[in-house]
């Protein structure tokens, strides 16, 4: 029985890459036509989160969120550890919030994804282009101003060992430019499930536990550019203490 069992898991996991990207892509043109054909962003929202919870529940990933109350009603900047290509749909399916995501701007050139995420209003990332990325950051402060909610990786990139990185100054700019709060957001158990540079859904069981532990707010309008490092190393800090206790 455990030997059917694991070969099922095997079958699964070398064939859920397949299906993730096809039903992106089918979710993605559903999207474009909402926005260009419809005009209508509730319904991008809406199938944005069924998309999301779509993946979360084929993979196989049981959610547990805590901390849904200290969300602030305005605008926000959320912040969160990169463990896996699935944080997006993971966070997308745990807090209930109209949020657009930072993206590398290589991924904006992929067909059809990249055409989405322009759309959906993405932030381009330019890696190593210091003024685009100040004026990326400029624009996406006034945003959130105007009440959209972000979420970023400070980290930068997918961490190949289930750790906490080193974190960029990136993020703690904007909300201090933004002068909003910024939300910590810490992943715990999704890292095994798709590690860095694999396809494969590495699953020993069919239903795999994922903490989502949303922290206490931080004020960015307390800091001011001087200070970003020590803005950054408190909320390291407060998410370190939280991924650590398991």
């Amino acid at each position: 029985m455990k030997l059917l069992l694991r070969m099922i898991l095997l079958i699964r996991g070398l064939l859920l890459p397949f299906w993730l990207a096809i039903y992106t892509a089918i979710c993605c043109t559903s999207v474009l036509v909402a926005i260009f054909i419809l005009r209508s962003r509730f319904i991008e929202y809406f199938l944005l989160r069924i998309w999301a919870k779509h993946i979360v529940w084929v993979v196989g990933l049981r959610l547990h969120v805590t901390g849904l109350d200290k969300i602030p009603p305005q605008g926000v900047l959320f912040i969160f550890n990169h463990q896996s290509l699935l944080d997006i749909p993971v966070i997308h399916s745990a807090i209930p919030r109209d949020l657009r995501f930072g993206a590398k701007i290589e991924l904006f050139s992929i067909p059809i994804f990249g055409r989405t995420m322009r759309a959906m209003r993405v932030l381009p990332i330019p890696r190593g282009q210091r003024e685009e990325a100040i004026r990326v950051l400029e624009r996406s402060a006034v945003r959130i101003k105007k009440g959209e909610s972000f979420i970023l990786a400070p980290e930068g990139t997918r961490q190949k060992e289930n750790q906490l990185g080193e974190f960029r100054s990136g993020p703690f700019i904007l909300s201090i430019q933004a002068g909003c709060p910024l939300v910590p957001v810490v992943l715990r158990g999704i890292h095994d499930v798709l590690p860095k540079n694999s396809l494969l859904i590495h699953t020993c069981r069919w239903v795999t536990d994922v903490n989502v532990d949303i922290l206490d707010p931080i004020n960015g309008a307390e800091f001011n550019f001087p200070q970003r490092e020590d803005f950054k190393k408190l909320a390291r800090d407060r998410m370190l203490v939280r991924f650590l206790n398991n």
